[in-house]
């Protein structure tokens, strides 16, 4: 029962005090105490974080790697008092830095009056993943910080997590942060500043070309990959093929905004939206650009064409590359020659380019998203090689779990509740945070492929098809020599698609080897690199990251101060309110007694956890003779048809990438790919919300500002007088009647001028 009230109070104030009148309901404020006597979430990076990680670990009696994820967001800049458990002493939050001590609440208002703290405007979060799919993840640590925070000081909080986790016994696996030009720095110096570093060499099939290297630091006897989010890369791809300040040229070929569009507009597998006041962090909408549909529309003979070779050759080789960290169904083998394909297709682009004489700050990548893709290459193999050779006993890689998906989840949902929340109130909304977290994946909520403009899809909740024996698998080294050969073939068919081969590249300057790519770079840019794509200016959180929980939620928020006066009205209000309760409470009954967890239902929690990773681990296990099918080599794409290209996507993308395309003749004006009948219980309330909430503001606008209209044009000037329509005669009233005439006219030919001028030319 008092999760049923908290939940009613929770989506409409308004419901619960008329349920209230009917039903004995607990007061308000018997939430709050409840609220009040749970474990406090640590303020800043302390001991207690890391005990409650280990804690977290111990009861699941996981034993096995955690991937650390790394985001920030934008904070509401407001200071407030908050009793610090740890410190046993009240502190200041918002601030920057460290945390504020105060003797008590007066003491608080006595600084901030002062104007002694700096407000922070960002809230900077760790969150810890056990390595396992249905395991909810662990928020670790957060902090708030200015937008200015140099790296240096990024650098030190996320070394002291690691540093903490790994003195707990906990098996940090991966470091997982966005492609921001700080954030790889901070990468750049965890990599300088660890013990040591363990290598590994991949044969290079190319003639005269030394071993690929492939470096991993160490932190107290511990390897750890550096990751930047493949759902992000795969958005940076799409940004800059979009970009207007380059121009990508590949050999006979461009890859421009232009050639997309005309996808659109043809009907094609991508929706108009996706091109028109597109969403730049909208993850549908890159899916569905470098699908297995896309691939396979360009390469169909009804839609082939020489000028969109380099899109689909684009679209294939990168869209390759983020699946071999999406794909739950490929093996690592195949993984590896998806990775180096696009290793060795970048270096012979750069070759061209250089051969060519064309200027790579116009013409190719930019600097940021050169390195995000060289970071991510290495460490795909990175983790390879941890899990493989590193590990204490075997464990299942799933690539897919170690992005900063998990971090920008809890930013959307502390967005569901607080749009624009305060470090104070994220601390009250991070117990509900978590059990939204557990929810999202009991429940296995579907996510829609086919939404425009929605910015994050939380994917990593699909389980869809995982072959936890098969992600358990891992190839070689002769097999991954063997996967060099393969990918080299491939990328060198390709060009020859394009129409360049390696030896009209040969004698040319070699690029560097790959351990040169890693090093950091300098913070100056130049001005060649001015108009580059800046991936700070795109927000990351997405504050326009919405669902259709989200939009009802707005809906019944905006309606809360509404008081229709027709009865009828008020009503259909109440009705909505409650069906909308009826509706959240439906989602709710999947986990039972939350939002409060009592101990027993996390005893209960914990146990499916434990039973969950079982299964993983069980399934884990190789089976007897286990042989990997051979797959047949890439024959060169001169000599075969394009639609192979289709196949091998198609075999490789995720269930919601291939969910996410438009079907052909789908009618582009329904809502979201559906019919108004067919939407869910959520959409079809939030539009019946949004029919009160339009007559409303209807209603308010005859009331105002049409009425304020009314008499700034015909109330008399100061020092006029008023003409009484009624009284005018004779003479006046011709006077007014040919000059509303002569008014009318020049309004008249004004408004055909505008929408003809070219009759007025020709009758000059």
């Amino acid at each position: 029962m008092t999760q049923l009230a908290q939940t009613i109070a929770m989506i409409s104030p308004s419901a619960y005090r008329a349920l209230k009148i009917y039903i004995p309901l607990p007061e308000v404020r018997t939430f709050q105490w409840q609220r009040a006597v749970l474990p406090k979430f640590p303020v800043d990076i302390q001991p207690r974080t890391f005990a409650l990680a280990k804690a977290h670990l111990d009861e699941l009696n996981f034993h096995g790697p955690v991937a650390l994820s790394c985001d920030d967001t934008k904070l509401q800049v407001a200071l407030r008092p908050y009793y610090d458990v740890d410190r046993e002493s009240w502190c200041v939050l918002g601030s920057t830095g460290e945390p504020m001590l105060i003797s008590d609440p007066d003491e608080y208002c006595k600084v901030v009056n002062k104007g002694a703290v700096e407000k922070a405007s960002k809230l900077r979060l760790w969150c810890m993943q056990t390595c396992c799919p249905g395991i909810p993840s662990h928020i670790l640590a957060a902090k708030a910080i200015p937008s200015t925070l140099p790296a240096e000081e990024l650098f030190r909080y996320s070394r002291a997590l690691i540093d903490g986790l790994l003195s707990k016994g906990i098996l940090v696996c991966s470091y997982a942060c966005d492609g921001t030009t700080i954030e790889r720095n901070v990468q750049h110096r965890l990599e300088q500043s660890a013990d040591h570093t363990l290598t590994h060499s991949i044969h290079d099939p190319r003639s005269g070309h030394s071993a690929i290297t492939i470096s991993i630091p160490v932190f107290s006897g511990q390897p750890i990959a550096n990751i930047q989010d493949d759902l992000h890369l795969l958005k940076t791809m799409r940004n800059n093929a979009f970009s207007g300040a380059r121009l990508l040229i590949l050999p006979n070929s461009v890859v421009m905004y232009s050639q997309v569009r005309e996808i659109a507009f043809q009907k094609g597998p991508i929706y108009n939206r996706d091109v028109i006041k597109l969403d730049r962090q909208d993850d549908n909408a890159a899916a569905r650009l470098f699908s297995a549909s896309t691939i396979g529309w360009l390469s169909s003979d009804e839609h082939r064409s020489e000028e969109n070779i380099g899109l689909l050759v684009y679209l294939f080789v990168f869209g390759e590359l983020v699946d071999a960290f999406q794909s739950r169904t490929t093996s690592f083998k195949k993984r590896c020659r998806m990775v180096l394909r696009t290793y060795f297709f970048l270096d012979l682009w750069e070759k061209y380019l250089d051969v060519a004489g064309y200027s790579k700050s116009k013409h190719f990548f930019s600097r940021e998203s050169v390195d995000i893709l060289r970071i991510n290459i290495r460490g795909f193999f990175q983790l390879l090689f941890i899990h493989r050779d590193h590990l204490p006993c075997q464990h299942a890689l799933f690539l897919h779990l170690v992005g900063t998906s998990i971090c920008e989840h809890v930013f959307g949902f502390s967005r569901e509740i607080d749009k624009d929340f305060t470090m104070y109130s994220w601390y009250l909304l991070k117990p509900k945070i978590t059990l939204m977290l557990r929810n999202a994946i009991l429940s296995q909520q579907g996510k829609d492929g086919k939404a425009r403009a929605r910015g994050y899809n939380h994917s990593y909740l699909d389980r869809h098809g995982i072959d936890v024996a098969m992600l358990s698998t891992f190839p070689s080294d002769a097999e991954i020599n063997e996967s060099t050969k393969l990918a080299y073939d491939d990328a060198t068919s390709l060009f020859a698609l394009l129409g360049a081969t390696p030896e009209e590249l040969a004698g040319t300057s070699s690029l560097p080897s790959i351990s040169s790519w890693f090093k950091p770079h300098s913070m100056t840019v130049g001005n060649e690199d001015s108009n580059e794509l800046s991936l700070e200016e795109d927000e990351h959180d997405s504050s326009d990251e919405t669902s259709e929980g989200c939009s009802l939620q707005d809906a019944i928020n905006l309606a809360e101060d509404f008081d229709p006066a027709m009865e009828e009205k008020n009503r259909r209000l109440m009705g909505y309110r409650f069906a909308a309760v009826a509706l959240e409470i439906d989602k709710d009954m999947v986990i039972g007694a939350l939002p409060e967890e009592d101990e027993e239902t996390r005893a209960e929690n914990i146990s499916n956890d434990i039973e969950c990773i079982g299964e993983m681990l069980a399934a884990s296990l190789p089976a007897p003779n286990h042989i990997d099918p051979v797959q047949p080599s890439l024959l060169s794409l001169s000599h075969m048809d394009l639609s192979e290209l289709h196949t091998i996507r198609k075999a490789h993308e995720t269930c919601l990438a291939a969910s996410a395309t438009r079907k052909t003749n789908q009618d582009d004006s329904k809502v979201n790919g559906k019919e108004k009948s067919q939407l869910s219980a959520e959409a079809q309330l939030s539009l019946a919300f949004q029919e009160i909430i339009n007559e409303e503001s209807k209603r308010d606008r005859g009331e105002g500002t049409g009425l304020n209209r009314n008499v700034r044009y015909k109330t008399a000037a100061k020092g006029g007088g008023a003409v009484n329509e009624e009284e005018m005669s004779g003479n006046t009233a011709n006077a007014a009647a040919a000059a509303t005439t002569h008014a009318k006219s020049v309004c008249t030919h004004q408004n055909v001028a505008s929408i003809c001028p070219h009759a007025f030319v020709d009758a000059h």
